[in-house]
């Protein structure tokens, strides 16, 4: 998750809002929403870094090396 559309070698990037934030525990689970709703966990320092709160908007890259698809 970055505040600006990052640079790098991901080429799995868009801009979302952030619909949910949950503590678990040791991290913390951030649901995006649309165009791709996808939970994405995080550290509570990640979230105090970003400033993330419920409807701020962010952008999401992923290398498809680090993706974890689960059935909902």
């Amino acid at each position: 998750l970055h505040p600006e559309r990052p640079s790098g070698s991901q080429r799995n990037v868009w801009q979302t809002t952030v619909d949910l934030i949950e503590p678990l525990g040791d991290t913390v689970r951030v649901t995006l929403a649309t165009p791709m709703p996808v939970a994405v966990d995080v550290t509570p320092g990640a979230i105090a870094s970003l400033r993330l709160t419920e409807g701020a908007t962010v952008w999401a890259a992923v290398k498809a090396t680090e993706i974890n698809a689960v059935e909902a």
